[in-house]
């Protein structure tokens, strides 16, 4: 099973991608702004550990501008051979609707304006400016024209607890991916 994860930032794709691969230990996390990092850190000597958002979404948005498929084009190649995969980071329709048309399955986050600035302060104390300014980017409107039968199958507010999220998550895993039945009972007969 394919997934991907849409969300403003800050809204815990992340943690709800690693979430899975807890559940799933098969799950693989791929992300769109990963190779964008790359070349901030590679061109740029952007400090991994110290997001530029700024920096960030120049870069997404100029390579957008040569071709708005490159990452959706790069991540289909990355993942076209895989069966559990994860992507924590879509923020695009045309994103969207190329990993819909590729079986692709949704899950979106919801998160309040005054939650997102907590966790912004929280986690990026020394950019906090930079992350806030940046929440007008275009790619931080998480704002798709879903597809009828292609609408999230999954939605999380803020609010919910990570126990609902965890048993939601399992749930679902196991109804719809008939190997991970297979891949427990085998896990537990061992």
């Amino acid at each position: 099973m394919k997934l991907a994860i849409c969300g403003k930032m800050c809204s815990g794709k992340s943690t709800l991608a690693k979430m899975i691969c807890e559940i799933d230990s098969r799950y693989k996390i791929y992300s769109f702004g990963k190779k964008v990092k790359h070349v901030a850190s590679d061109l740029f000597d952007m400090d991994p550990l110290h997001k530029d958002r700024t920096l960030l979404t120049s870069i997404g948005t100029k390579m957008r501008d040569i071709d708005p498929d490159v990452w959706v084009n790069y991540v289909i190649k990355e993942t076209q051979d895989q069966t559990h995969c994860i992507i924590d980071d879509l923020r695009y329709q045309n994103e969207y609707d190329a990993l819909i048309t590729n079986g692709w399955s949704v899950i979106q986050l919801l998160i309040r304006p005054e939650v997102q600035e907590y966790r912004l302060r929280l986690f990026y104390p020394d950019t906090f400016e930079d992350h806030l300014r940046n929440r007008q980017h275009e790619s931080e409107k998480s704002q798709f024209k879903w597809k009828i039968n292609h609408f999230p199958r999954l939605v999380f507010h803020d609010s919910s607890s990570i126990e609902y999220v965890n048993d939601v998550l399992r749930s679902y895993i196991q109804k719809n991916d008939p190997s991970f039945v297979k891949k427990q009972v085998s896990e537990d007969e061992s």
